[in-house]
Parts: structure tokens; C-alpha cells; sequence
């Protein structure tokens, strides 16, 4: 007895149709979350779109740039708010979350790049509310630029809250505005 063929299934009511969705738009994905009782579709980031764009927030926050930290966030700015008022109709709070993660890490790479000499982040570190003594060790510290950014004294100096203060946009912020649209 052989197998049957998918569209003689589909034909005898074995297993559904395929549920149509509309139109692709363009760097979005559409994907389809079958439950028991309903079938429900979510439109979410496309990969590639996904992947460009983090492209292009490395060569925004690159280290090797000789601009401004004012300049570097005003670019930030234009194009995240660019992007999230494009984007901003996906239904994936979690992956603006992580991105807004990642997108401060960046950010505090740069500050301690920029800060250059041990003094120098020392320094810096004790004015942003950073304990003397951890503020000597982490900014005597030959670890790399993206391992710092991840310190617990990035993190208490650097917070979420300074940077904003300095001009970086939250991508999950702007998504929570555009919940109307939704």
C-alpha cells in the first residue's frame, strides 16, 4: 500500500489547508502559530532586515570613528527612530528588548574607548557614582573594550538612565508609542 500524496490528504480532509496570508511587505516575516482551537498569525522582523540593521548600528558605534559622542548619538537617534517607525508593527517586544541591550552595550564601549588612559576612566568612572576602590581596579584593567562595557561598573556608572540623559532612544520605548498602531 503506498502513500498518498499531500493534496490527496488535503482533498479527503486528513489534515487543513494551507491558510493564506497577505501580501509579504518587505522586511517583514509572517509567521503562523497553530493552537488546538484557532490558528493565529504574527508578523515579526525578517532576518536579513534584522541582520542589517545591526550591521549598520556597528558602523555607527564602531570604535574606530574619530566623531563626537553628541554626533555618534544624534546618528543613532535619526536612524533607530527611522527604523522603529518602519518596524515598530512587529509584535516581538522581546527581540526590541534584547536589542536595546545590546544597542547600550555598544554605547558603553564607545564611552570607555573614548576614555582612553586609566586616569582618564578613573576618574570619569568616581564622577558617575562608581566606588573608588572598583573605579581603580576597572579602569586599570587590559581586558578588552566589549568586556568592559559588561563590568559592574559600566553598569553602575553607565546606567540606563545616564545614557538616556546623553540622548540615546530605547528601541522598546518607542514601540510601546506605537501600540496604537498595532
Amino acid at each position: 500500500m503506498g502513500r498518498k500524496p499531500a493534496n490527496a490528504c488535503v482533498r479527503t480532509g486528513l489534515i487543513s489547508p494551507p491558510i493564506p496570508f497577505s501580501p509579504k511587505l518587505r522586511g517583514y516575516e509572517q509567521k503562523r502559530h497553530t493552537r488546538p482551537v484557532r490558528v493565529r498569525a504574527t508578523v515579526n522582523v525578517a532576518a536579513k532586515s534584522l541582520h542589517k540593521f545591526k550591521q549598520r548600528i556597528r558602523a555607527i558605534t564602531g570604535r574606530s570613528r574619530g566623531i563626537s559622542m553628541e554626533r555618534r548619538l544624534s546618528e543613532l537617534r535619526s536612524y533607530v527612530r527611522g527604523w522603529m517607525g518602519y518596524f515598530g508593527l512587529a509584535s516581538q517586544l522581546k527581540l526590541f528588548d534584547k536589542l536595546d541591550q545590546w544597542i547600550r552595550r555598544r554605547i558603553r564601549m564607545c564611552y570607555w574607548k573614548q576614555w582612553r588612559r586609566p586616569k582618564r576612566r578613573r576618574e570619569m568612572l568616581i564622577r558617575l557614582g562608581v566606588p573608588r576602590r572598583q573605579a581603580i581596579r576597572h579602569a586599570r584593567s587590559r581586558r578588552s573594550y566589549w568586556h568592559m562595557s559588561k563590568t559592574i561598573a559600566s553598569g553602575v556608572g553607565l546606567t540606563n538612565a545616564w545614557l538616556a540623559e546623553q540622548g540615546l532612544l530605547s528601541l522598546k520605548t518607542l514601540w510601546a508609542k506605537l501600540a496604537q498602531l498595532r
